[in-house]
């Protein structure tokens, strides 16, 4: 760069000097881009003071914006995951109310079951559950359950646990049903037992006391039991075992009747009443019924007693007479051996003695009396009971 000054005149025509600066080229150059930098820094300074608020407002509202979304969002999916949990909660109370209703009626059925089995006394087991496999309750393990997070849910093929426990309940409606009927078949069973047992004691002439003892300690009002279907199976199986307890109470009773053969199939040769001694040819009365069977046969007691007489007697020989209730007794004579003392106490069946021809016989049989108090009646009234209590077991 190179300096110089010139003299020159103004108008007035007095000297003025000026100064000239020759500058090189790279220099003039790097000057001007300085100056050009310093004003689009410039322009930049002054559009960022402008713009910088706006700017910051606009970030601001967005943060707000997705703040408030980010917050409905969160206070939507709480509010969901209550409602699902209140969901599930009920699901679960009503869930584990059916199946405590449903242990409850298992047990009871389960109780009837086995009441049913035991009043058919002979070890049959009544037809309570239907064949039919769909009618089947099913056993609490053939209703698999799986638990998540505290709750019941669906099990693993889909079902919903509700329905299921729907489909029990349906079952052991059914249960109960067959049940209901295999009662009233029951209760049929031993009406007819029961009629049967009082005709016995009809044909025999003899009381049917059943009348129980009034329990001791024991009270309060009489309030009828509720007529709803559950409570009505428990009231139809408690009166069936009643029932069963009166006609068991009427077979009892007749084991202390002489209503049993003392030698089962042997031939009657001689019955009860008027006839012709064998002896004297001369019409007499016999006061029971002669049974043939070969010597040593044995001769059964025919009902529950006390053995009164154990001995010789007179013209029946060796003999042996029990003692039973209702004022009944029964005699058996012309024994070839005793099995029994005085004062023993024999049951129905038990042997009493051997079959001979002792005393006032013509050959091996055995004479059978019974006796009213002390009075010959026919045997041949309680023995045709035999087969009517034969076909009531």
């Amino acid at each position: 760069m190179q300096a110089s000054y010139q003299r020159s005149r103004q108008s007035t025509g007095s000297p003025v000097r000026r100064l000239r600066i020759d500058l090189h080229p790279l220099t003039a150059l790097s000057i001007v881009l300085a100056v050009l930098a310093l004003g689009i820094w410039c322009v930049a300074t002054t559009g960022y003071a402008f713009f910088h608020d706006q700017v910051l407002i606009g970030i601001t509202e967005r943060h707000a914006s997705i703040e408030r979304g980010s917050r409905a969002e969160i206070q939507r999916l709480r509010d969901e995951i209550q409602r699902i949990s209140s969901s599930r909660l009920v699901e679960q109370q009503t869930m584990a109310s059916k199946l405590d209703a449903l242990a409850e009626r298992q047990a009871r059925t389960t109780r009837r079951q086995d009441e049913i089995i035991r009043l058919l006394g002979s070890g049959d087991e009544v037809e309570a559950k239907p064949s039919d496999p769909e009618e089947a309750a099913p056993e609490p393990e053939d209703m698999p359950l799986r638990q998540s997070h505290g709750f019941l849910t669906p099990t693993d093929d889909g079902s919903p646990v509700l329905n299921r426990l729907d489909t029990l309940g349906n079952a052991y409606d059914r249960l109960e049903r067959n049940q209901t009927r295999a009662i009233a078949d029951l209760k049929r069973r031993y009406e007819h037992q029961r009629a049967s047992l009082d005709n016995v004691y009809a044909r025999l002439g003899l009381n049917r006391d059943l009348k129980k003892p009034i329990q001791a300690s024991v009270g309060g009002p009489f309030l009828p039991t509720s007529v709803n279907p559950v409570h009505k199976l428990g009231t139809d199986l408690a009166a069936l075992a009643d029932m069963a307890a009166e006609a068991d109470d009427l077979r009892a009773g007749l084991s202390q009747i002489p209503v049993r053969s003392p030698l089962p199939g042997a031939q009657k040769t001689s019955g009860f009443g008027t006839r012709m001694d064998p002896f004297l040819g001369a019409p007499a009365f016999h006061s029971g019924v002669d049974l043939r069977a070969a010597s040593g046969s044995t001769a059964r007691a025919t009902a529950d007693g006390n053995v009164v007489t154990a001995g010789w007697t007179n013209g029946y020989g060796l003999m042996v007479e029990i003692r039973h209730s209702s004022g009944t007794s029964t005699r058996y004579g012309h024994l070839s051996s005793i099995g029994v003392r005085e004062g023993q106490t024999v049951s129905a069946g038990d042997m009493i003695g051997r079959v001979g021809s002792t005393g006032r016989s013509t050959g091996p049989h055995l004479h059978y009396e019974v006796r009213v108090n002390g009075e010959p009646v026919n045997p041949d009234r309680f023995l045709a009971v035999g087969t009517t209590l034969a076909s009531l077991n």
